[in-house]
């Protein structure tokens, strides 16, 4: 698990930078990761919060969670650099960067309710 401390720090980074944009579309990479279907990714993320040990982005009704466990982390990069091998996942948000959730071990988790699931 990621250490508290860890979460404490970047979450508020991450709600800062993020809060008030759109994801316009997302990709998984390693499905590996992948807890529930990413389908038609869409929406405004209004929240990024910390619960327990996973970081939670709020987006309505479906919200996507990513539990990082040790070895996860995030980046912010534009849309236009290649991803680095160890990307689980990204989200394409509307100011047209990348949010990637990067994992080399793949014991990361990601939640992303299919609508109508």
């Amino acid at each position: 698990m990621p250490e508290r401390p860890d979460l404490e720090y970047v979450v508020p980074i991450l709600a800062r930078e993020l809060v008030g944009l759109g994801v316009v579309g997302a990709a998984a990479r390693k499905p590996v990761v992948l807890r529930c279907g990413i389908e038609e990714v869409r929406g405004d993320i209004t929240t990024v919060c910390r619960l327990s040990h996973a970081v939670v982005f709020g987006m309505g009704a479906h919200d996507l969670v990513i539990l990082p466990m040790l070895a996860g982390r995030f980046e912010l990069a534009s849309a236009g650099e290649k991803d680095p091998a160890d990307t689980a996942a990204r989200c394409l948000l509307s100011d047209r960067r990348v949010l990637r959730y990067r994992d080399d071990v793949q014991r990361g988790k990601l939640w992303w309710p299919v609508p109508g699931a």
